[in-house]
């Protein structure tokens, strides 16, 4: 609430799993849900394009919890997410 109320965006967490090691699809979809995206999410394309539209069009603070699962893909999913929209990315990770 406080990352919120400071810097005036939304705040979503999103916790990732031992899936997102190795994989896009699974933070993609990861962050489709948390972003309550349900339609074009069929295909890594499509729900890449949905999530990079929602959070251009309305910024939001993510917090990823358990960030040390975030594997090469998922922090080019990531680096995608910062390049391409206003959207700030804040990862906790155990060391």
């Amino acid at each position: 609430a406080m990352l919120s109320e400071k810097l005036g965006y939304t705040v979503i967490r999103i916790e990732a799993s031992e899936t997102w090691r190795d994989n896009y699809f699974a933070p993609l979809l990861s962050f489709a849900e948390a972003l309550d995206i349900t339609d074009g999410t069929e295909t890594a394309r499509a729900c890449e394009e949905a999530v990079i539209d929602r959070l251009a069009t309305s910024p939001r603070i993510v917090v990823i919890d358990e960030a040390h699962y975030a594997g090469r893909a998922a922090l080019n999913l990531i680096k995608l997410v910062l390049n391409k929209t206003p959207s700030r990315v804040l990862m906790l990770a155990m060391p």
